[in-house]
């Protein structure tokens, strides 16, 4: 039973760069990996635009709701020299995992 929930979760964990990638990954009901600034004026402002994007795209039959931060993974990779965060441009501080909320 853990295994498979385990493979479900990978098979749905992505990684995004840029806005583009990150609101398919995030209609297609995946957790979305990012390089993140750790701007918390920024994270509302991605709330508030992913949640209207999906509105506007509810006719597609994606999912709707607004993206939020799920958490800092613990173990991952030391962000690279130059890497920006993917809703900013600003340098990157980390990367955190994305999810909706309904």
């Amino acid at each position: 039973m853990f295994k498979k929930a385990l493979d479900e979760r990978n098979e749905r964990l992505k990684e995004a760069t840029n806005w583009k990638e990150f609101m398919q990954h995030l209609n297609a009901g995946c957790i979305i990996l990012t390089p993140w600034c750790g701007d918390d004026v920024k994270e509302e402002e991605v709330k508030k635009r992913s949640a209207a994007e999906s509105k506007e795209d509810s006719n597609s039959g994606s999912l709707t709701g607004a993206a939020k931060t799920l958490c800092i993974p613990k173990n991952q990779e030391p962000i690279k020299e130059g890497e920006k965060c993917f809703f900013t441009g600003k340098p990157a501080k980390h990367r955190v995992l994305w999810g909706r909320s309904y």
